[in-house]
């Protein structure tokens, strides 16, 4: 939705939480992603590129929660508490629309 609707500011925060969040966990890959888009200018907003980053955010999201996901199957049981906050603490369907 901040994409369609060119909302720069809430496109930047909903980056910003979502960097951080990645940034606490060592999702590198899913910070790289949201550098790029919060390096767009607002007039980059409607582009193909910001299209095209966008998608590029889902994929590396969902990487990144079945990577935790797989972690809870394996013998890291001590870890299982920490990945369940973390999964539960992921981006879900609203944030991804606030950015289209």
């Amino acid at each position: 939705l901040a994409l369609q609707e060119g909302d720069f500011p809430a496109l930047s925060n909903a980056l910003h939480v979502l960097k951080g969040s990645a940034a606490e966990i060592g999702a590198v890959m899913l910070v790289a992603v949201c550098d790029k888009l919060r390096q767009l200018k607002p007039y980059e907003l409607g582009s193909s590129e910001a299209t095209r980053l966008l998608d590029q955010l889902r994929r590396t999201n969902e990487k990144t929660e079945n990577t935790l996901r797989d972690l809870l199957q394996t013998e890291h049981k001590a870890l299982i508490p920490i990945i369940l906050l973390l999964v539960s603490l992921r981006p879900d369907a609203r944030f991804f629309s606030s950015l289209r």
